[in-house]
């Protein structure tokens, strides 16, 4: 008769468990790059937020989002066991220093600029000024390309006030968020001409600590796999377009 009881017991107990983990919120170290992820009237908002939020409610799991310069974002999460980190872009620099969850969307880095000429050429452009996200993959790019004339902000939208003041001649950005990030710091998106590529395709993911793999961060991928299959992604993607 006691057997019975302790294995309807165990069986309890093992659910409350189970909900318990699942209600309990992941931390999410943040970038501060729009339209990918941002804060509004004190939200979290933007393409990752939204997909993660969407994958993480198919499976119970909730989220608490901390905005942080993007540098930091970056070294809190490879310091920690426990933490997510969006919107990261995968690099051979990058794949040892976190476990990837589930792609998310791509774009490609390109030259912009505020009216004026684009450079006909990378060594034409490597004489001007260009802005480019600190610690994004395109400074590595960059630098790597021989460019001296580089300005990091710490922010897109410092890059983008730059770029509409003429402080910088280029800024090179995300296709996919270059217009968003340009409106949000106040310029005409309409100002903007898009020129040179830089780079490949990128590839953003979801990451997150080394070694933070268990049965929450599978089932955000599953959820996120659910999410393209469904279509339900693109349509999230296609209202930052």
């Amino acid at each position: 008769m006691f057997a019975p009881c302790r294995l309807l017991l165990f069986v309890l107990l093992a659910c409350y468990a189970v909900r318990v983990a699942a209600a309990q919120e992941i931390t999410v170290d943040a970038g501060p790059i729009p339209p990918f992820s941002y804060e509004e009237q004190g939200k979290a908002a933007g393409i990752a937020v939204e997909l993660l939020d969407a994958a993480g409610q198919l499976h119970g799991l909730h989220f608490n989002y901390r905005f942080l310069p993007w540098l930091r974002a970056q070294s809190d999460t490879r310091s920690s066991r426990d933490r997510i980190i969006i919107p990261l872009t995968r690099t051979a620099e990058r794949e040892r220093q976190y476990n990837w969850i589930a792609e998310l969307f791509q774009y490609q880095f390109v030259f912009i600029s505020a009216g004026a000429a684009m450079p006909r050429s990378l060594e034409e452009a490597k004489g001007m000024r260009v802005a480019v996200l600190r610690g994004n993959p395109a400074e590595k790019m960059l630098r790597d390309m021989g460019f001296a004339l580089i300005d990091p902000g710490f922010s897109e939208e410092i890059n983008a006030r730059k770029l509409a003041a003429r402080r910088i001649d280029l800024w090179v950005a995300a296709d996919l968020a270059a217009k968003s990030i340009y409106r949000q710091a106040g310029g005409d998106p309409a100002q903007l001409r898009y020129g040179l590529k830089l780079g490949e395709p990128m590839h953003v993911f979801l990451a997150s600590s080394p070694g933070f793999n268990n049965t929450q961060t599978q089932a955000i991928a599953a959820g996120v796999a659910r999410l393209r299959a469904s279509g339900a992604a693109e349509r999230i993607i296609g209202t930052y377009r």
